[in-house]
């Protein structure tokens, strides 16, 4: 829900955690702790992340995008002649996006992923599984615009 609510223009995120106690005796060990290491960890994940973005975050929006699916939110920015793109599955079931840009693609990085996307000269497909994230960064040739 972070990079929904980023793709979707907020400029600010708070995060909290409610928890219900279950009735005596105790059922769970975490039960009195406000957060579990689980959620703690992913609270750290996303954290990194969010650091790792925050000078593409903070540049104005960059809107040279043509997409196939209107169930996937994105936000595209360009910083230090590289473009970034965030792209969010708003449903909660798999599907295939295509990405086509006015320029030609020279480079193609699934950011925070150990995998490689293969593009066509202007496009690319992906695969995203349910309410998924891909974070892109991408090499632009900007004389084809």
């Amino acid at each position: 829900m972070t990079y929904q609510a980023i793709t979707h223009g907020i400029k600010g995120i708070m995060y909290f955690l409610h928890l219900r106690r279950p009735t005596l005796p105790l059922a769970h060990t975490y039960v009195n702790m406000p957060f579990t290491p689980e959620f703690w960890n992913t609270m750290k994940s996303i954290g990194r992340e969010l650091k790792t973005l925050y000078p593409v975050l903070s540049v104005e929006n960059y809107h040279r995008l043509e997409v196939n699916s209107g169930h996937v939110s994105y936000l595209m920015k360009h910083v230090d002649n590289q473009t970034w793109l965030i792209a969010v599955n708003e449903q909660n079931e798999p599907f295939q996006v295509t990405f086509k840009f006015a320029q030609l693609i020279t480079k193609l990085d699934a950011i925070f992923e150990d995998r490689r996307v293969i593009f066509d000269s202007n496009s690319f497909t992906d695969k995203f599984v349910g309410d998924g994230v891909h974070i892109y960064r991408l090499g632009l040739n900007q004389s084809s615009k």
